[in-house]
């Protein structure tokens, strides 16, 4: 399970006039959440993020601040703007800035092109750009990705990754992508590629993924290979997974399996070393209870197999038709046994209609 950053964080989406500069603007909701630290304590950076509509581009900001002379001063700051050019094409520019002498300053921006051509064929462009120590803008990486569909269930993707080598963008890696839906089963293979010194591509990395529909949810297997620089590929990781609803409960349940288990040497044997289960239950008055267990293996005894480890509870409940208040507990074991609580979320999400 990721660890979350233990910040406290305020998320806006807003839908009513938000700022001076969008008085105009319908924007969707506003959700505000912080997160209290296991000391007690409240830190008072946040983040902000909104969403807006504007003569038919949807721009998303995303700012991050930190405290400052008894307000708050900008540390970070991205910008999102997604546009339709066209009924088969649309463009996405993320651009990221930082504060300079009160103003921000963009360093690095990201261009992506999708388009839609006859039969379903797809083709992205995607660059990514950084301002270099002259302040002129100089292409990072380069992303060439191209999806068709080779027979009425069957699609191929290909992508190739260039990026600045020696003053010039050079293809550094591929990947080599088939989707295959079979009735109820959709199964996905794919490749990773890298140079191999004499102008050729070897896959290096593999994976293959199964997910099944099933009359109550879905069950899923991704199994995960590697060779360490030799051939043939190994399977090194495994996961399998289900998903099903009963009444009002949702219940996941997955496992990991690897050669890697802590604090043991690897071998070529795929071992259980984490096991996560799910379930969410509705609530009173419209709001819903959710658990998250997670066992995993002891690396000063891997030998007992799995313990739990970590506790996390969330619950959602309604304040009235435009509100929703969400409260989110994460419990760690500790060197004692016992289960404090790491950090504690709470927020609170408003919607106006437009």
């Amino acid at each position: 399970m990721n660890r979350i950053l233990l910040i406290d964080t305020v998320l806006f989406l807003v839908l009513a006039c938000g700022t001076a500069s969008a008085q105009q603007e319908p924007q969707a909701s506003r959700t505000v959440t912080q997160y209290r630290i296991a000391s007690g304590a409240w830190n008072p950076a946040r983040m902000i993020q909104t969403q807006r509509q504007e003569n038919g581009r949807t721009i998303e900001t995303q700012i991050v601040e930190a405290p400052s002379d008894g307000g708050y001063q900008a540390i970070s700051e991205t910008e999102q703007e997604t546009i339709q050019v066209d009924a088969n094409t649309v463009r996405v520019v993320q651009r990221l800035y930082t504060p300079v002498d009160g103003t921000r300053k963009p360093y690095q921006t990201t261009e992506e092109e999708r388009h839609t051509g006859p039969g379903d064929r797809e083709t992205v462009v995607r660059t990514i750009s950084a301002l270099d120590s002259d302040g002129h803008s100089q292409v990072l990486e380069r992303d060439i990705e191209e999806s068709d569909l080779t027979a009425p269930d069957v699609r191929e993707t290909n992508t190739t990754v260039l990026r600045l080598v020696a003053g010039t963008l050079a293809p550094v890696q591929k990947f080599e992508q088939t989707e295959h839906s079979n009735g109820d089963s959709v199964e996905v293979q794919r490749n990773m590629l890298a140079p191999d010194g004499s102008d050729h591509f070897q896959v290096i990395q593999a994976e293959r993924s199964v997910v099944t529909q099933t009359k109550d949810g879905q069950t899923s297997q991704s199994t995960m290979y590697g060779n360490d620089g030799r051939a043939p590929l190994t399977p090194i990781e495994q996961t399998t997974g289900s998903e099903w609803k009963s009444g009002d409960t949702q219940r996941e349940m997955s496992q990991t399996f690897s050669v890697n288990v802590p604090g043991r040497t690897p071998d070529d044997h795929l071992h259980l070393v984490q096991q996560q289960s799910l379930q969410t239950v509705a609530a009173p008055g419209g709001g819903t209870l959710t658990e998250t267990q997670v066992h995993e293996v002891n690396p000063g005894a891997p030998e007992d197999g799995l313990r739990l480890t970590t506790v996390e509870t969330e619950t959602s409940q309604l304040v009235d038709k435009s509100q929703t208040e969400n409260h989110k507990q994460v419990r760690s074991l500790d060197i004692n046994g016992n289960f404090p609580i790491d950090w504690e979320e709470n927020s609170r999400t408003t919607t106006k209609p437009k």
